[in-house]
């Protein structure tokens, strides 16, 4: 009977042993395991970063089927919206590092975002992933971007 005991026993310990030590893994391996575009936009959630990037990939399709020109410059409008107030304002305080110009219409509370740029795949994507990094932060529903087609 005495046996068991101790053999009952050892097992215990070497699984609350190894569960520490899985523990104390996991977070390391979860960490070196990021995607590196997580490393600049930290605020980004997965899912919000692939639903933003495929529907970027079909609107540039879209537009590129209707003949535009990638490179020419025009106004790109992004769009974003808000609930909270002081949300909205460090927003758009943290807006200005960036050249992008920003209006707040407080009716509909939306963020107006207006950037001068092409609409070429990597610009695009830079701009939307500023803009939905600090919208994540603070808890604000970036909405997408629009834009006209230039020939």
């Amino acid at each position: 009977m005495r046996k068991n005991v101790v053999i009952i026993a050892i097992a215990i310990v070497l699984s609350v042993g190894i569960g520490l030590g899985i523990g104390i893994l996991v977070p390391k391996l979860q960490q070196a395991a990021l995607p590196e575009w997580k490393k600049e936009y930290p605020y980004i959630q997965e899912t919000d970063y692939e639903s933003n990037m495929q529907g970027d990939k079909e609107l540039l399709e879209e537009i590129k089927a209707l003949g535009d020109i990638a490179d020419i410059s025009r106004e790109i409008y992004h769009y974003v919206y808000y609930e909270d107030e002081k949300a909205e304002e460090q927003f758009v305080n943290d807006m200005t590092q960036y050249s992008y110009e920003v209006n707040v219409d407080t009716e509909t509370k939306c963020i107006l975002i207006t950037v001068n740029s092409t609409v070429e795949e990597k610009v695009i994507r830079k701009q939307v992933l500023n803009i939905l990094n600090l919208s994540s932060k603070y808890h604000l529903q970036y909405d997408g971007w629009e834009t006209t087609i230039c020939q």
